[in-house]
């Protein structure tokens, strides 16, 4: 388990229980901590009880009123804040709350009041994202059959050490071990990796060679090494030193690169080869790029647990809030999609994979586009035309028009638009520059969410803003948090405004394991 500081310490014990015993042991494991967290908030209950007197002198209102003295009902989000949070104000909360979580009791009670409550209906959401995005991370991997993951097990297999030579940042060689697999695609593997100093934890990437046409050269090898490695330390480039890792992950919900270096031992074996060997069609660079390990990816956790639509609703304000302060750091994703948005182990919404990234001013590039199926219209046609090396104008648009896809994606479970997945690149491409010709109404009616939901008007107003067929007509996110409420009310009063209320429910898997995948990602590599 990762302690608090985020270190994991490795062993290399597996365990002797099959994958369906796993699983049955983790449901068993998860209604002991359910039944355990249930007895604690009703002995918080029970101790709010016998201290309402003292309680109410010191917030100033009664127990059946909220702090703005207006009534509150059973369930409420007031109500739910107010147990939560221990009963009292300037006290700490139960012992699930949020670790060395204080009040000065010499600030006013309303304030004191009010952040407690912010801090419990935080805690509440984040446990139960937490509790669905362990039991994905506890799950095997579903990749391991994966040609690249085989090819890398040949060269660096699991539990072998490897030494890096830093390049970003500068400064001596670190050794690691490598651990399981966390993901692969077709720009290459991620894999766990903990360094053998100070034991902390790494999601560390090392990037396949992309396709090139003709044979592989040194000096070809070379000029794409540097590529590859650009790409990956780009946003830690435009940024500068003074954002660093540490604040654009806490503050802005960004996974951005650690470290990057390139591998130049292997178990002790001194390694001077720009590319490693693989018996795969294409090798892989000896390039490493660490990253804070997240939990799970979100397309993962909603895919195989039964997430909550109130969690939902939370999850879409956040990737919102997100996306809007990245452009607010005066850069564009340019490959916004529910893939690359990622679970922490404390629960929190990040979004990762910046190998896109451009800066907003300045002349706009063309780029190969990241996900065809989320181009808009425009980039869609700008990237036909360019033939099949071509690319699109990385901009604030594009990314609104894709962050408006993934916002219906996750609260339909299906694109809004009937684009054709299944053919070729160039079939996919006409297929959305046909649908925007139609001009077809966004329709909800499959939705999770009721249309007489407190919060379906803002939501359906804020989707149609991002997926206007115009890019002038789009709302980018920023201007969008400054006009919704739904994105910049306070937690606790957005929660009111929108009869939004957390249960402490236990988190199921999917009875139809993989069913989010299969319908709306189809012949995508997990």
């Amino acid at each position: 388990m990762l302690g608090a500081t985020g270190t994991r310490q490795f062993s290399p014990r597996r365990n002797p229980w099959p994958p369906m015993g796993r699983r049955r042991l983790a449901h068993q494991r998860q209604q002991r901590r359910t039944a355990a967290r249930r007895r604690k908030v009703q002995r918080a209950i029970e101790a709010m009880k016998a201290s309402r007197g003292k309680s109410e002198a010191f917030a100033g209102t009664t127990a059946e009123q909220t702090p703005s003295g207006e009534p509150e009902e059973p369930g409420s989000s007031w109500e739910i804040a107010r147990r939560t949070s221990g009963g009292q104000a300037g006290e700490a909360g139960p012992s699930w709350g949020i670790p060395g979580k204080q009040y000065s009791s010499e600030r006013s009670p309303e304030v004191v009041t009010r952040q407690g409550q912010e801090a419990a209906l935080e805690e509440a959401i984040y446990s139960i994202l937490r509790r669905a995005a362990a039991w994905v991370y506890s799950q095997p991997s579903v990749i391991a059959d994966d040609e690249a993951v085989k090819a890398l097990a040949n060269v660096l297999g699991p539990y072998e050490t490897f030494k890096v030579r830093l390049t970003s940042p500068v400064g001596a060689e670190r050794q690691f071990m490598r651990g399981r697999v966390l993901g692969a695609g077709g720009v290459g593997v991620v894999v766990e990796c903990w360094d053998t100093t100070s034991g902390a934890l790494y999601a560390c990437k090392i990037p396949l060679v992309k396709p090139l046409p003709g044979r592989l050269t040194p000096e070809r090898v070379t000029w794409g090494l540097g590529k590859a490695r650009e790409e990956e330390t780009a946003i830690s480039s435009l940024l500068g030193p003074t954002l660093t890792p540490e604040v654009l992950r806490d503050a802005y919900g960004l996974f951005v690169p650690w470290f990057a270096g390139s591998i130049v031992e292997i178990s002790g074996a001194p390694y001077h080869n720009y590319l490693l060997p693989s018996a795969h069609s294409r090798p892989f660079y000896n390039l490493v790029v660490g990253f804070w390990p997240a939990a799970a990816g979100l397309i993962d956790v909603v895919s195989t647990s039964f997430i909550p639509l109130e969690v939902t609703l939370f999850i879409v304000r956040q990737i919102v809030r997100t996306v809007a302060a990245l452009h607010s750091l005066g850069v564009v994703h340019g490959d916004i999609k529910v893939d690359n948005f990622l679970v922490g182990h404390n629960g929190g919404i990040y979004l990762g994979d910046f190998g896109t990234v451009t800066p907003v001013a300045g002349p706009q590039r063309f780029r190969p586009p990241g996900t065809v199926v989320y181009l808009d219209p425009q980039s869609a046609a700008e990237t036909l035309e360019a033939g099949p090396s071509g690319g699109a104008r990385a901009s604030i648009p594009r990314d609104t028009w894709a962050l408006g896809l993934t916002v219906y994606l996750l609260l339909c479970h299906r694109m809004p638009f009937e684009i054709d997945e299944t053919g070729s690149r160039e079939t996919t491409l006409r297929s959305i520059i046909e649908e925007a010709r139609r001009q077809k109404t966004l329709s909800f009616d499959a939705c999770l969410l009721p249309e007489d939901h407190a919060a379906a008007p803002d939501l359906h107003a804020i989707i149609n803003h991002m997926l206007a067929r115009k890019p002038g007509a789009r709302t980018p996110p920023h201007d969008l948090v400054r006009q919704f409420p739904f994105l910049n009310l306070p937690l606790v009063a957005w929660a009111e405004n929108y009869n939004v209320l957390f249960t402490d429910s236990s988190l199921l898997p999917a009875q139809e394991e993989g069913w989010f995948r299969q319908k709306v990602h189809r012949g995508r590599t997990v």
